[in-house]
């Protein structure tokens, strides 16, 4: 019995000592909303598809890895850079140059991989 009047105690002390609405939106525990209680759950999906909106947005309008290397901003070997601007190659082959046409991967670590076309 008296573990349950210890625990009661100790529930009781936490309720009264719980922070008010204001400080838990403070905490960005709760949301502040001015909605009725039944639209809220609407309102934070809502919300959070258009986040998802812009955020897709974005992400497609950001710009490749190609014209990240054409600014300086991706770093690559200036031979590597010069082939993937002009996309256009040679190689040495019985000791005559051929040239060559490619297509440029680069990966987010930023290893370039050369595709030969036709």
């Amino acid at each position: 019995m008296h573990f349950f009047l210890q625990t009661e105690n100790f529930l009781k002390h936490k309720i009264r000592s719980r922070p008010d609405r204001s400080e838990l939106v403070r905490m960005h525990i709760l949301e502040e909303t001015f909605a009725e209680p039944s639209l809220q759950a609407t309102q934070m999906k809502l919300k959070r598809a258009r986040l998802a909106d812009d955020l897709n947005e974005k992400i497609a309008q950001r710009p490749g890895p190609m014209e990240l290397v054409e600014k300086n901003i991706l770093p690559v070997d200036s031979s590597v850079k010069e082939a993937i601007i002009g996309n256009v190659g040679c190689f040495l082959c019985g000791g005559f140059f051929v040239p060559f046409s490619f297509s440029v991967s680069l990966t987010v670590g930023g290893a370039v991989y050369l595709t030969l076309i036709g």
